[in-house]
């Protein structure tokens, strides 16, 4: 199963400078390492491509997941989340802190 990324932005102003060479990057380094658990599958049958799609808004506290979304003839589950692009950019090291709250969740 290919674990793919990608962003997509909604509010004006909320981005954070992640290059297609970097989705391109995280998506085959994660790929290599994850394999579907049993739940999963359970869940959602014989996916071929769980895509998660970073996006930001301002105004939050916490990550906002929104998903899954299933395209079954596709074979594609997809999740969008929302990074809380303030509390994010109050940190020196934005992109940084924007992957550790896009990982964890948290700082």
């Amino acid at each position: 199963m290919k674990i793919a990324f990608s962003q997509v932005y909604i509010e004006v102003g909320a981005n954070f400078p992640f290059s297609v060479h970097f989705q391109r990057l995280m998506t085959r380094e994660i790929t290599a390492l994850v394999q579907p658990s049993p739940k999963f599958v359970e869940a959602f049958g014989d996916v071929s491509e769980l895509i998660f799609r970073i996006s930001a808004k301002h105004e939050l506290e916490d990550n906002e997941i929104r998903g899954p979304t299933v395209f079954k003839k596709t074979k594609h589950v997809e999740f969008t989340v929302f990074l809380p692009f303030d509390v994010i950019m109050a940190h020196p090291d934005a992109p940084k802190q924007a992957l550790f709250f896009f990982a964890e969740g948290r700082l």
